[in-house]
C-alpha cells in the first residue's frame, strides 16, 4: 500500500467510524437497556461504545500499519530541483467522524428499550448544521494533498490548506507545516544540513543531494 492509499484511506474509515455511531445510539446500544438498570447494563453500554469507536480505528491501524511509518527520505517529484515531503494519514480524522456520529440526537422512547430520534427544533437544527459543516470539512481535509514542505536551493516553501509560506536559507527559523509523511527527526537534520552547509544546497533535488543526506543521517 503506497502512502497516498493509506491517506486516502482514512476517509472511508472516518465515515464507517460515523455511520458506526450513529447506528449504536439507535439501534445497538438499546440492547443494553433490556438487562436492566443494573451494573451489567451500565457496562454493556459502556462496552458497546467503546468497540464502536475502537473497531474502526484498530481495524484501519491493522490495514495501513506499514504505509503510515514516517520514511527517512525525501521525494523527488521531477519538477525541478525540489525535494519534498506530502501529507501523512491523518488518523485522528476518523475520531472525528465518530464524534459526528453523536451529533444526531436520540433519545429513548419511555418505557420501552429502543430508541428514536428526537423532533427537530431549533437547537437539534444547529447541531446537524455543525455536524455537516464538520463533515465536509473531514472531506476535504482527508482528500486534500495538503499539507506539503518543499526544499529548493533558495529556500524552503511550506503549504497547507489556506496559505503559503516561503524562507530563505537564512532567514529566520522555518516553523514547517504539521501532518507531513517525513521522518521528524530526519527533516530536522535535513533543515540544519544545508542551513549549516550552503555549499551543498546545490544538490538539493538530485540523486548526489539524496544519497549525501543518507549517508550524513544517524538516527538515534
Amino acid at each position: 500500500m503506497s502512502p497516498r492509499t493509506a491517506r486516502l484511506l482514512v476517509l472511508p474509515f472516518a465515515l464507517a467510524a460515523c455511520a458506526l455511531d450513529f447506528a449504536t445510539h439507535l439501534w445497538i446500544q438499546p440492547l443494553a437497556w433490556r438487562l436492566g438498570s443494573g451494573n451489567l447494563a451500565f457496562v454493556t453500554a459502556m462496552a458497546i461504545l467503546a468497540a464502536s469507536a475502537f473497531l474502526p480505528l484498530g481495524l484501519y491501524l491493522l490495514v495501513a500499519r506499514r504505509a503510515r511509518k514516517p520514511p527517512a527520505v525525501w521525494q523527488r517529484p521531477g519538477a525541478g530541483p525540489v525535494f519534498s515531503a506530502g501529507p501523512a494519514a491523518r488518523v485522528s480524522l476518523i475520531w472525528v467522524g465518530w464524534v459526528i456520529g453523536s451529533v444526531v440526537p436520540t433519545e429513548r422512547v419511555p418505557n420501552e428499550a429502543r430508541a428514536r430520534l428526537v423532533e427537530i427544533d431549533p437547537v437539534v437544527t444547529v447541531f446537524l448544521v455543525i455536524g455537516l459543516l464538520t463533515l465536509i470539512l473531514l472531506v476535504v481535509t482527508a482528500l486534500s494533498d495538503r499539507p506539503v514542505l518543499e526544499l529548493t536551493p533558495d529556500g524552503i516553501t511550506g503549504r497547507d490548506l489556506l496559505r503559503r509560506r516561503r524562507a530563505g536559507w537564512d532567514d529566520e527559523p522555518f516553523k514547517t507545516p504539521r501532518w507531513l509523511h517525513i521522518d521528524p527527526a530526519f527533516l530536522a537534520f535535513t533543515l540544519d544540513f544545508y542551513r549549516t552547509r550552503p555549499e551543498r544546497r546545490a544538490e538539493i533535488g538530485t540523486e548526489a543531494g539524496a544519497a549525501a543526506l543518507a549517508a550524513a543521517y544517524r538516527p538515534a
